[in-house]
């Protein structure tokens, strides 16, 4: 089933470490098609031995949970964020606590498979009212749909890459799971990917529940073609740019053996705007707030601030960009997590730079002094509404990394009345000629309660953004994103192609699944999560 496939680092020994005594045990590489057919024989056996397809609750709760064990083994810990350091060029106090939060994502979703409450239950008794139709017995939830594919993210190699989140939440339903290496970072991603199959292997679970394939060769898509098109691949998860998303997207759906879904998070130039009181009564405080935001793994994040937007005069704007202008000033510059990423950050810049030049627009370049070769700047770049507004993709595709774009919007001064401001913000946020507003991610609204009062501009600003965003975070940065049931992390296009899913959270699990109704079924055949006969207003 597997076969072995040395990369451009190497086979060195491993022996007495944690990698070493899992890829002793575990197996070692995948071909996409044999990766394929053994998560399907797994998955269709689970099938056949059941009226209902798939694993019971409880072995979702064994596979995550044995895991974790893996992962709290002795050295494990130190071993991953040492390779993932010198793969990413993150620093070890930024993928530790990044590791803390793979752990405690893969327990979130261990304690959700337990008793199936994931399922989503529902029982109709046929005595229930009001029966409308048929008075059938009638009782449904929800069963996986089969082998995932997972494409990591780069940028998170271990909160969001093999052992992410997407791979726990297609676990907790019962799917086995297939990764496709990231390029970027193949010996994290198959330490981790080795000690999991280890880990089910000591608690007595089948290592095919995790299949690893390798693809070290950033320009051959051939992998990820082969994989998304295997007719036994029931579904999709990938985090990356938007034209690898719609990639993805359209090799699922010319598939064929007919389509699949896939949940794509793609780029987002996710918005800041600042009221006018909150930038007068604690401006500098939110600058710096902002600053840390942008800077934070040198902007290398899917909530990363693309676009700060300061309603007020122009003190008010220069109350929230100088303390930013300065941090970036005095900040080191730094390697990005590839030399792609490098590449397309600095392309993206220039692009910026031939904007302004081609149009004529207003656009202020403050970026970090002493770049080299091999590291980027951060930025911010002052500009005007109008520049943004008519910019097209140049100013509304994202740019992944520490560099953001801002605008004055006057408001709250005499001749400038509410509606006027709104009016602006709106051409900003939709461009001009508006077709169709660009999704976000997120967006953050600083305000105070004179802000959100009647007249001011706070709250029709909160309905702008909500209708563009997947998540509205108040007086908060856009980073920082929990795991937790009431977190949504996705948007309408382009930052997700699927704006009703979540990619964290316990709703993560939703996307693995379908529904399914036993209508009149015997309680001998049904599933444990469907028996019973609960009352009516129960």
């Amino acid at each position: 089933m597997s076969e072995r496939t040395p990369g451009r680092h190497g086979d060195e020994s491993t022996a007495g470490t944690a990698s070493g005594r899992a890829s002793g045990r575990a197996g070692d590489l995948s071909a996409p098609a044999a990766a394929c057919d053994a998560a399907w024989a797994l998955f269709a056996g689970s099938i056949r031995a059941r009226l209902v397809a798939g694993l019971p609750p409880e072995d979702g709760h064994a596979a995550l949970s044995a895991i974790i064990a893996g992962l709290s083994a002795r050295g494990v810990r130190d071993e991953v964020l040492a390779v993932a350091s010198r793969e990413s060029a993150l620093g070890i106090d930024e993928l530790a606590p990044e590791f803390d939060r793979m752990v405690a994502t893969l327990s979130t979703f261990a304690d959700l498979a337990r008793g199936g409450s994931w399922c989503r239950p529902a029982i109709s008794r046929a005595a229930d009212l009001p029966v409308i139709g048929p008075p059938h017995d009638v009782r449904a939830m929800l069963v996986p749909l089969g082998p995932v594919v997972v494409f990591g993210a780069s940028n998170f190699p271990l909160a969001y890459g093999t052992l992410g989140g997407d791979t726990a939440s297609a676990l907790c339903a019962g799917c086995p799971v297939i990764i496709k290496e990231h390029p970027a970072q193949p010996r994290t991603g198959r330490l981790l990917a080795r000690l999991a199959r280890a880990a089910f292997i000591d608690a007595g679970l089948p290592a095919d529940m995790l299949q690893y394939v390798a693809n070290e060769d950033e320009h051959d898509l051939s992998i990820a073609r082969a994989l998304v098109q295997h007719p036994r691949v029931a579904a999709v998860g990938f985090t990356g740019s938007r034209a690898g998303g719609l990639a993805l997207d359209a090799l699922a759906r010319e598939r064929s053996t007919g389509p699949i879904p896939v949940f794509a998070e793609m780029g987002s130039r996710n918005v800041v705007v600042v009221c006018p009181n909150a930038a007068r009564s604690r401006g500098d405080a939110i600058g710096q707030e902002l600053a840390r935001s942008l800077l934070l793994r040198w902007g290398q994040q899917c909530t990363c601030m693309g676009v700060l937007l300061v309603l007020g005069d122009e003190e008010d704007f220069e109350r929230i960009a100088a303390p930013i202008r300065a941090a970036i000033t005095d900040a080191e510059p730094r390697r990005m997590l590839s030399r792609r990423v490098h590449e397309t950050y600095l392309a993206r810049m220039e692009e910026l730079r031939r904007l302004g030049e081609r149009t004529g627009g207003h656009l202020d370049f403050t970026i970090t002094p002493s770049a080299t070769a091999t590291t980027t700047p951060a930025a911010i770049i002052r500009t005007d509404p109008d520049t943004l507004a008519t910019g097209g993709p140049a100013v509304f595709d994202e740019v992944f990394g520490p560099l953001t774009l801002a605008a004055h919007i006057p408001a709250d001064m005499p001749g400038r009345d509410a509606e006027r401001a709104i009016t602006d913000l709106r051409r900003v946020l939709r461009g001009e000629p508006e077709i169709h507003a660009p999704g976000l991610l997120v967006a953050s609204l600083y305000a105070d309660a004179d802000d959100l009062a009647a007249g001011g501009v706070g709250v029709p600003v909160a309905r702008e953004l909500a209708g563009i965003a997947g998540r509205v975070a108040f007086n908060s940065p856009p980073t920082g994103v929990r795991v937790a049931p009431g977190m949504v992390h996705s948007g309408p296009f382009p930052a997700t192609n699927a704006p009703a899913s979540s990619a964290v959270g316990p709703r993560a699990v939703e996307r693995w699944c379908r529904a399914i109704c036993l209508q009149n079924t015997p309680e001998n055949l049904l599933p444990s999560v469907l028996r019973g006969s609960p009352r009516a207003d129960s």
